[in-house]
C-alpha cells in the first residue's frame, strides 16, 4: 500500500503532492516546504491493527504525544483520525457514444457529478457487480448487480438508483435466493471507464481516485454500497466485517474509516479454495462501542448497518493519554489505573466532566509487529517548521 496523505482536495498519494501544498498534520493544516525523491532502503512499518506506512528518513510519533523516534518492533505509535474538512472536484465527464441509437442515448441520464446515491451504486458494483463485455469487439456493454432476498431494501435502492439513470433496467432471478439487476448500455459503461470509476477485476480492486479525492460523504456512501454488497453485521460478535481477496481496497477503507473517527482492524482471514488456485482472503473489522456508535450514526446509507442494531458496552482500544498527564490520580470518577492509558470509554467520561482539555482528541496507540526492509524509490516530505503530518493514519516528520 502506498503512503497516503490528506490534502484540501482529498486523499493523495505522497508522490503526487508538491511544494506549497497544504496537508493535514496534528489537528492542523501544514505546508510542504520540500519534496525529495530518493532511492534508498525503505522500512515498511506494520502495526497490529493492519495499518502500514513506508518510511525512509522520517520519524514516527510514539508513546507520549509529541515524542518522535525511529521505530522498532514492539514500539507503540500514535494513530490519529485525520479530518473531514476536504474534498476536491467531484465533476464527471460525459462523452456520448456516436454509434448509439437516438432513443437509447436519450434514456441515459449520466450524472454530472458524484453524489451520495451514485457513489453508493459504484461501491455496490465494486463489491458484488459483474461487468460483461462483447467478445466480437471487447466493448463493455452490461453491468449486473446481485441482490440477495435477505435485504429487500437493498434491491429496491439499487433498482431505483439505476432507474434514475436509465429506463432500460432489467431484473431477473439468479442462482439461489437473489435477483440480478442489470443495465445494458455501452454508453454508460464507457463513461464509467472514462472517469476511472468502472469496477476492476476481483483481486485488483482499488478505490477509484475520483472517490479518494471527493468529499467525505461521497467516500462514506461508496463504503456503504460496498458494505451492503460484501459486508456483514455480526450480531453475536458485535462487529461489522468485510472479507474479500482484495487487500489494497480494504486498507484504503481503513483510512476512510479513520477520517470518520472510526478505528478498525485489518488482517488475514482463512484461505478458501478457488477453481484454479488458492487465494488468501483479507478481512476488515469494526468493533468497540466508540467506533460502532460513529459507524451507525454516519454510515446511514448502508441498509445492513441501519438494520443491524448492534450495541456493545465494551471498547478495548486505549487512547494515547494517561491520567497523570492531566494531574489526575486513580481516585477520579470514573476510577482508573494511573499506570495505564485511558480507554475510549473512560476518556469520553472524563472529557464530558470537563477534566480533560477540549483540544484532546481520542488518538489511540498501536504496536509495531513487523518491519519489512526493501530498496525502492521514496518521496520524503518536509513541512514548514518541521511540523508532523498525517500519513496512513500515523504522524510523521522528517529526521533530516
Amino acid at each position: 500500500m502506498n503512503n497516503v496523505v490528506i490534502t484540501k482536495d482529498g486523499f493523495k498519494f505522497q508522490e503526487n503532492v508538491k511544494v506549497g501544498d497544504l496537508i493535514y498534520g496534528d489537528n492542523e493544516w501544514v505546508e510542504i516546504r520540500s519534496v525529495d525523491v530518493v532511492t534508498a532502503e525503505v522500512n515498511k512499518i506494520v502495526m497490529d491493527n493492519g495499518l502500514e506506512v513506508d518510511v525512509v528518513n522520517e520519524v514516527i510519533e510514539t508513546n507520549i504525544k509529541g515524542q518522535f523516534s525511529i521505530p522498532n518492533i514492539s514500539t507503540k505509535i500514535n494513530v490519529g483520525f485525520g479530518t473531514s474538512d476536504f474534498g476536491g472536484d467531484s465533476s464527471l465527464e460525459f462523452q456520448p457514444h456516436l454509434n448509439r441509437g437516438k432513443r437509447l442515448r436519450n434514456t441515459l441520464n449520466f450524472p454530472k457529478s458524484l453524489d451520495s446515491e451514485f457513489c453508493y451504486l459504484l461501491g455496490y458494483s465494486y463489491g458484488d457487480g459483474c461487468v460483461e463485455y462483447r467478445q466480437n469487439d471487447g466493448k463493455f456493454y452490461k453491468l449486473s448487480l446481485a441482490c440477495s432476498d435477505d435485504y429487500v431494501a437493498i434491491k429496491t435502492k439499487i433498482h431505483n438508483i439505476l432507474s434514475n439513470i436509465s429506463d432500460i433496467v432489467k431484473s431477473k432471478r439468479g442462482d439461489g435466493k437473489l435477483d440480478v439487476i442489470s443495465l445494458s448500455s455501452i454508453e454508460f459503461l464507457e463513461n464509467l471507464y472514462i472517469n476511472g470509476i468502472l469496477k476492476q477485476k476481483a483481486g485488483k480492486l482499488i478505490i477509484p481516485n475520483k472517490i479518494l479525492t471527493s468529499n467525505l460523504q461521497n467516500q462514506i456512501s461508496f463504503f456503504c454500497g460496498f458494505f451492503d454488497a460484501d459486508g456483514c453485521a455480526q450480531k453475536s460478535k458485535k462487529s461489522y466485517k468485510i472479507s474479500i481477496i482484495d487487500k489494497i481496497i480494504l486498507q484504503y477503507f481503513q483510512l476512510v474509516l479513520l477520517v470518520s473517527g472510526i478505528t478498525s482492524t485489518f488482517g488475514l482471514s482463512n484461505k478458501f479454495n478457488c477453481p484454479d488456485t488458492w487465494s488468501q482472503q483479507y478481512r476488515l473489522n469494526v468493533t468497540g462501542k466508540h467506533s460502532i456508535k460513529i459507524l451507525q450514526s454516519l454510515y446511514t446509507d448502508s441498509v445492513k448497518i441501519n438494520e443491524s442494531n448492534i450495541t456493545t458496552i465494551r471498547d478495548s482500544n486505549l487512547t494515547i493519554y494517561n491520567i497523570r498527564q492531566f494531574g489526575l490520580n486513580g481516585n477520579c470518577d470514573p476510577a482508573c489505573n494511573s499506570d495505564q492509558n485511558l480507554s475510549y470509554s473512560v476518556f469520553e467520561k472524563l472529557k464530558k466532566r470537563g477534566l480533560l482539555p477540549e483540544t484532546c482528541l481520542p488518538y489511540i496507540q498501536k504496536e509495531i509487529v513487523n518491519i519489512v526492509k526493501f530498496t525502492g524509490t521514496a518521496h520524503t516530505l518536509k513541512t514548514t517548521n518541521d511540523k508532523p503530518y498525517w500519513c496512513n493514519g500515523v504522524f510523521l516528520k522528517s529526521n533530516t
